[in-house]
C-alpha cells in the first residue's frame, strides 16, 4: 500500500508482512502530492500540484526515474493506467484538460491525445474498465462527461 500526502510525503507499507506496523518513508516530494498510483510492480506514479508526474522505483526511492511536465504548473489531479494497454497513462488537470501518454519507453514519453472535455477544472477522471476507448470526466462545473477516444 502506497500513500502520498500534502506533508510531501510518500510512504508505504507492505500488507502482505506479518506486521503492518512497519510503515516506511520512500521520499520528500518537491511539491504537494495530488495522487499516486502504482505504474507496476515496484514503480509508483506520483502527481504533483505543480502538473508533474515523478515516477519512483520503491527499490531505490531517491533516484527519480522521469519527471513529466504532464500540465505546465497547473496540479496534476488524477492519473489512470489503460485496462488494456500497458504503458498508456491518463492524466487530468485543474488546466481543464486530460492528456493520454504513452510512457511504455521511459526514454520516448509522447502525448498522444489532448482534449478539454468542457467541465471545468477536472476533479476527477478514469478509463472505462469495460469500455476502454471511453474516459469518463468531472469538474468543477458539476458536469460527468464520458468521451470515446476514438473521436
Amino acid at each position: 500500500f502506497a500513500s502520498a500526502s500534502y506533508d510531501r510525503t510518500v510512504q508505504m507499507v507492505d500488507l502482505r508482512a506479518e506486521s503492518t506496523d512497519a510503515v516506511k518513508l520512500l521520499r520528500k516530494m518537491p511539491h504537494d502530492p495530488e495522487c499516486i498510483r502504482w505504474w507496476s510492480e515496484n514503480v509508483l506514479a506520483v502527481a504533483d500540484e505543480a502538473g508533474t508526474v515523478q515516477f519512483v522505483d520503491r527499490r531505490s526511492p531517491l533516484k527519480t526515474l522521469l519527471t513529466l511536465d504532464a500540465h505546465a504548473g497547473k496540479p496534476c489531479t488524477v492519473l489512470d493506467t489503460h485496462p488494456l494497454a500497458p504503458g498508456i497513462l491518463l492524466t487530468a488537470s485543474a488546466d481543464k484538460s486530460f492528456r493520454l501518454w504513452d510512457a511504455a519507453d521511459f526514454g520516448n514519453v509522447r502525448c498522444v491525445l489532448e482534449r478539454a472535455p468542457g467541465v471545468g477544472k477536472i476533479f476527477t477522471a478514469a478509463f472505462a474498465r469495460d469500455s476502454p476507448v471511453h474516459v469518463a470526466c468531472a469538474g468543477s462545473h458539476g458536469e460527468l462527461r464520458v468521451m470515446e477516444l476514438r473521436d
